[in-house]
């Protein structure tokens, strides 16, 4: 199976089984997708809080370029909101590139949703974004950190399913 769909309690998570587990000791082989499994990730694409992520991250390189004035409001992120990371830590190739979506989950405590994206034009690092809607209907980025997976255990994903991992169609 391609795409993993799970409900567990108010848990959702999608996620690109085929990518080799980030614990795997090596590569798998894996069959192609069927069309209605890939259409069924693809959706995942269109998910408000993964294109929310897309404009959160413009609208902070924007302010960062001077080409904006406010982001959620304000001159600079509010370090509070920013939980994990400060997007000022992160490296600005990796926020500029387009990203494809690794895994799509709830967040169980606090609300929202947890985007595990790759940037596809510096593939090394897998990110988690914590994107939240607020009460007055915008989707908002509160955290965003290094996933913990290694650059070895993204290499040995490639291995078997770089097409998905790099698909410039798709990504936002």
């Amino acid at each position: 199976m391609f795409l993993c769909v799970q409900r567990a309690s108010a848990t959702l998570v999608v996620s690109l089984s085929f990518f080799a587990s980030a614990h795997a000791q090596g590569p798998r082989v894996m069959s192609q997708p069927s069309d209605a499994t890939l259409a069924g990730y693809y959706a995942v694409y269109q998910n408000p809080f993964v294109t929310g992520l897309r404009k959160e991250l413009d609208s902070y390189l924007a302010l960062q370029q001077g080409r904006a004035s406010k982001w959620h409001g304000q001159g600079r992120p509010d370090p509070r909101m920013m939980e994990f990371a400060d997007l000022e830590k992160v490296d600005g190739q990796y926020l500029a590139s387009r990203f494809t979506v690794y895994k799509l989950e709830n967040e169980r405590f606090a609300g929202g949703k947890w985007v595990s994206v790759l940037f596809i034009d510096k593939p090394d690092r897998i990110f988690k974004a914590w994107m939240y809607l607020t009460g007055d209907g915008v989707y908002e980025l509160r955290g965003f950190k290094d996933s913990g997976i290694t650059q070895a255990q993204i290499a040995a994903m490639r291995m078997t399913s770089e097409k998905m991992m790099l698909d410039r169609v798709h990504a936002l």
